[in-house]
């Protein structure tokens, strides 16, 4: 079990130091930069127990070191998926109850509390353990319902922004990472927490240590890899975009005849400069590029052509996808070639998206032009 800490250790360590020398680096980054300090100290706090001596004290503190994961894991998401990430001082309460409960175990020193080895208790330490017990379970399920929503919400609003698709666009990887927490220190708190570890023949520890290793892994592979979704610099400031969007373009402004102009615009911008191209291209920058703000791209989008941005781009990739396997010139390439030559960056959302628009499968679609 040892060389699993040592494993989760060295790997959260060295992706923290990777996101804290990051540059540029963005709120969501340092969030998860602190995220990662945490899920070391309590890794290399386990390690100390297995390694050097047990002992209470650094046992306590180890247990309370999760209740920072989940507030970190929600104000990462929500941070990431905003396009003009923030922190108030509201945001600090998150953490109280982390403070309260490592003071507490601080002052008492090497009593035990959390996780004891008889089944006598003073009123005080138990009392501390029920406190515990209500707060951590509460905790698991708030913050669980409020990271999934938030995740939820921008997966819906993704079509509208991106042309593309991914693991790391959907933030998925998180609710994996939320699974494995939730099911890993439930786990430990059932068996070392609500019952007396003597009536077990193993360590109900050695459970949360293989948890707290794919955790640590987990949190360091995906994070690494995950781009900032909304750069600060490229955030609109116009008045009214997201109140907009929320009642449906009722304030937005635009009338029928600009809305028709700018259609024109993006279309005949579409046609010319071929932005689909890049498997990568968001709303964001038709925005910038043609001086339209987003908000007024995606209304005209959404209600003059009844598609969102995703359909809208990959009806232009789809189109010369099927082109290009009509052309006699291009048969030498794979149909994969072909996808990614178009502005798609997956193969399994290229045969999705071409069999939906199609009803064949490109390999099917080319025997047929053939």
């Amino acid at each position: 079990m040892i060389p699993l800490l040592y494993i989760g250790l060295s790997q959260a360590f060295f992706a923290g130091f990777i996101v804290f020398t990051k540059r540029p680096r963005y709120l969501p980054d340092t969030l998860l930069g602190f995220w990662l300090s945490m899920i070391v100290a309590e890794t290399g706090l386990s390690l100390y127990l297995e390694v050097v001596r047990f002992s209470n004290a650094v046992l306590n503190i180890s247990l309370v070191l999760p209740l920072t994961y989940m507030p970190f894991m929600f104000l990462y998401v929500r941070t990431l998926i905003s396009e003009s990430p923030r922190l108030t001082k509201r945001d600090m309460l998150h953490f109280i109850p982390f403070l309260f409960f490592f003071f507490i175990v601080l002052l008492m020193q090497d009593r035990e509390l959390f996780y004891a080895r008889n089944r006598t208790w003073p009123p005080f330490t138990l009392l501390l353990r029920l406190l515990f017990a209500v707060y951590f379970l509460w905790s698991l399920g708030w913050y669980s319902i409020r990271v999934l929503q938030n995740i939820r919400e921008h997966q819906r609003k993704i079509k509208d922004r991106f042309s593309y698709t991914s693991e790391m666009l959907t933030l998925n990887w998180l609710k994996f990472v939320l699974a494995l927490f939730v099911l890993g220190f439930t786990g430990l708190f059932v068996l070392g927490m609500l019952v007396n570890s003597s009536d077990y023949p193993f360590d109900p520890r050695l459970f949360t240590r293989v948890a707290l290793t794919i955790f640590a892994f987990g949190v360091s592979y995906f994070g690494i890899k995950q781009p900032t979704l909304y750069k600060p610099s490229a955030v609109e400031k116009e008045s009214g975009a997201e109140e907009g969007e929320k009642s449906k373009y009722q304030r937005s402004g635009l009338t029928k005849e600009l809305a028709k102009a700018y259609l024109e615009q993006l279309q005949t911008y579409m046609e010319t400069a071929r932005p689909w191209l890049d498997p990568e291209l968001t709303i964001k920058d038709l925005a910038d590029h043609l001086g339209i703000s987003r908000h007024h791209i995606t209304q005209v989008i959404n209600e003059n052509l009844h598609k969102n941005f995703f359909q809208w781009i990959n009806n232009y990739r789809i189109e010369e996808v099927k082109k290009r396997l009509r052309d006699p010139r291009f048969q030498h390439l794979t149909i994969v070639a072909l996808a990614y030559d178009c502005g798609f960056n997956s193969k399994s959302a290229f045969n999705s998206i071409f069999k939906k628009a199609t009803g064949q499968t490109p390999s099917e679609f080319r025997r047929v032009q053939s």
